[in-house]
């Protein structure tokens, strides 16, 4: 699988519905595992976290800061995030998704799976804290 928008969110953009710099929103990268129980699978039919199996989702990053919006070539940017304490013990973290956390799963909108071209990634969790270090041209480009 190739890194993706997810298009449910995809039409909330074209629509004006979600500015992912704004203050507001709370956006988060989720470490997902790799191959095994619990592991996730892609769909485009997918929106909100809740989609995700839980025992797919690792742990989330803080909260991404530095969030921009570039007009000119409509990618979207963030600062470095920090994953702290990445439990150890599990399967490798491979992937990632990008998400607004709205505090509960069902309503947690998808942003952006990830698998492909991450610095960090993959890695064995051992409970220690992990730094994603987001591409020159930012997470993608709508």
């Amino acid at each position: 699988m190739a890194d993706a928008l997810y298009p449910k969110t995809k039409a909330q953009f074209m629509k004006a519905a979600i500015d992912l710099s704004s203050s507001s929103l709370t956006v988060r990268a989720m470490l997902l595992n790799g191959t095994g129980e619990g592991d996730y699978t892609y769909s485009a039919a997918h929106e909100f976290l809740s989609d995700v199996p839980a025992g797919a989702r690792v742990k989330a990053s803080n909260p991404l800061t530095g969030k921009a919006v570039n007009l000119t070539t409509g990618a979207f940017d963030s600062d470095d995030p920090t994953v702290e304490a990445v439990p150890g013990g599990g399967d490798d973290v491979e992937r990632l998704i990008l998400y607004i956390d709205t505090g509960v799963a069902g309503t947690s909108r998808l942003i952006f799976y990830k698998d492909s071209g991450i610095t960090t990634v993959p890695f064995t969790p051992d409970g220690s804290d992990i730094r994603l270090l987001v591409h020159a041209n930012g997470w993608f480009v709508l």
